[in-house]
């Protein structure tokens, strides 16, 4: 950015930082450039490859001395620790730290995004980085900030420091990774009584962290773990069942014995796993209710989790369906409703859209609950693929296949009042009179219980059971002069209709197009504006997006 007077200066993230900083070094050094470099470092294994690299251009914007001290650093850390770089990850390293230095002796900031850091925390690359960083503060008389050193590991990770003999390829491909790791889940769920094998995250970061665990393993290589008393204090249970369950990998990779160190990195991440779990024992747990279980209730559990992060959503369910005894049994704290209910139940009423008012009312709801609920501890079995899942997913493919190809758009010219636009929306799906009159009559008493107009969208969300459809059907009817009632401007109608029985496929189809409405701006967008080719395509994306979501759900063991 130009200041008048200034100069220039660069505003941007920590990671956009880094990418301006690499694409400079390419303003500077060509493919050919950095074959060259690989090539004469290969060629002069017996030289320092500081010094063979030194001519290099890049090397002009970086002080001679900083670059010495820690091509050393370097060297003895690959000695002491028993990794190995390669020769384009130590010119990366190099450049990586030199500028990062340069950086913090201008009292520049360096920040890495907390979730990010934390997750690098429980690599062995991290301890890695962390000698890395000791030596450089100690040599240098520059403090290393933790942020940094997350670069660091992250530079150290992808230059796969581990993996140095043919011996430690043999033994991780001999080893079914992903096997090995659910095997150590299981016991540890049997250890620790909580369930894990539906955490994808843990499964990803185990099978990752696992492979070069088996190689340094294999290859008697020691690491430090800066972790390992907190976690031998604070999460014994954890890692006393990590050492248990680990028995299989000694077993698999063939030694006596794992090392401390090793059992606390794989710690970790079941250390993770189960604060997560308690973490989401210890939300609000709410049921949310509409007059028919579609269509504005899943607006309003969009908007519920977008603004409160510790509420739960445990149900959506209809007016007429609640059942207080079920609520109580299933540990429900209270009801969020679209209408008024009169149950002797906790419930706050708000609007599909949240204002500012409705906000306050569920604040003041869950500031009434006791936070400090006990951490429930049970291990759940589930249960192999049956007739019932498959029956669902066929149907499903089957409705969202049928919804996408018959949407329609209907664009009229205005409408005297919203009972003419519903008489409207009635006969764009109708295959004769009598099914528009059974649509027309389900619509109206939906829209009589409440209305479905949402200000937000400056549209009414008409959506019904009736039995004048035999399938999911979405529509659209555009005004082309907006309709005003009630101090509202309606410039059109979504018509959401389901067949009029208990088919939990058809409510969950609305209610996941009801939530796009909220979630996908372009699927609102093509609505208000687009044809319904346009419609079709957004809608397309949404609804594939949650039939995947629910196989691989449907499909867990």
């Amino acid at each position: 950015m130009k200041r008048p007077g200034l100069g220039i200066y660069i505003d941007g993230s920590e990671s956009g930082y880094r990418q301006a900083i690499a694409n400079a070094v390419y303003e500077f050094m060509n493919e050919d450039d950095i074959l060259g470099i690989l090539n004469t470092a290969k060629n002069n294994q017996d030289s320092s490859r500081l010094e063979i690299n030194s001519k290099s251009r890049l090397f002009n914007f970086i002080d001679n001395s900083t670059m010495e001290v820690i091509d050393e650093i370097l060297v003895d850390i690959e000695k002491r620790m028993h990794i190995k770089y390669t020769d384009s990850a130590y010119m990366g390293l190099i450049v990586h730290i030199s500028l990062a230095v340069k950086r913090i002796q201008n009292f520049e900031k360096i920040e890495m995004e907390q979730e990010k850091l934390s997750k690098l925390e429980m690599m062995p690359e991290f301890s890695v980085a962390e000698e890395i960083g000791k030596a450089i503060e100690s040599k240098m008389g520059v403090v290393i900030p933790k942020d940094e050193i997350g670069f660091i590991t992250m530079h150290l990770i992808s230059a796969k420091i581990w993996i140095t003999e043919n011996k430690s390829r043999l033994y991780s491909g001999t080893i079914n990774i992903r096997q090995l790791v659910l095997t150590i889940i299981i016991l540890m769920e049997k250890e620790l009584k909580v369930y894990l094998r539906d955490n994808e995250m843990l499964v990803e970061d185990l099978c990752n962290h696992i492979a070069p665990v088996i190689s340094r393993l294999s290859m008697n290589v020691n690491i430090k773990n800066s972790q390992l008393k907190t976690i031998k204090e604070k999460y014994s249970d954890i890692y006393e069942a990590t050492e248990k369950s680990c028995d299989i990998l000694k077993e698999a990779v063939g030694v006596d014995k794992i090392p401390e160190t090793e059992i606390a990195f794989i710690a970790m991440h079941f250390c993770v796993a189960v604060e997560k779990i308690k973490s989401a024992e210890n939300k609000v747990s709410v049921v949310v209710v509409c007059p028919t279980g579609l269509g504005t209730s899943k607006m309003l559990a969009v908007n519920l989790t977008k603004y409160f992060h510790n509420i739960e959503i445990s149900d959506i369910v209809s007016a007429i369906n609640i059942d207080v005894d079920k609520l109580i049994n299933d540990g429900i704290d209270f009801i969020v409703s679209t209408i008024h209910l009169s149950i002797d139940f906790p419930y706050v009423c708000v609007n599909p859209i949240l204002l500012e008012q409705d906000k306050i009312l569920i604040k003041n709801a869950i500031d009434g609950i006791d936070k400090e609920k006990p951490i429930k501890k049970v291990l759940v079995e589930k249960n192999n693929i049956g007739k019932d899942e498959i029956i669902y997913i066929s149907k499903l493919g089957d409705e969202i296949l049928n919804l996408i190809s018959t949407v329609r758009l209907y664009n009229i010219l205005s409408v005297k009042d919203k009972y003419e636009l519903i008489d409207v929306a009635s006969s764009i799906f109708a295959e004769n009179m009598d099914s528009k009159n059974r649509i027309f009559q389900s619509l109206k008493k939906r829209e009589d219980i409440a209305s479905t107009y949402i200000g937000d969208f400056k549209m009414m969300l008409l959506h019904c059971k009736t039995d004048g459809v035999s399938n999911c059907s979405f529509g659209y009817v555009r005004l082309k002069t907006p309709l005003k009632e009630d101090e509202c401007l309606i410039n059109g109608a979504v018509v959401m209709l389901v067949p009029n029985d208990d088919n939990k496929v058809y409510m969950d189809i609305m209610s996941e197009i009801s939530g796009a409405l909220v979630e996908n701006q372009g699927f609102l967008n093509a609505i208000q504006e687009k044809n319904s080719d346009d419609i079709s395509r957004e809608l397309e994306k949404s609804l594939l997006k949650f039939y995947k979501k629910t196989v691989l759900k449907r499909m867990e063991c």
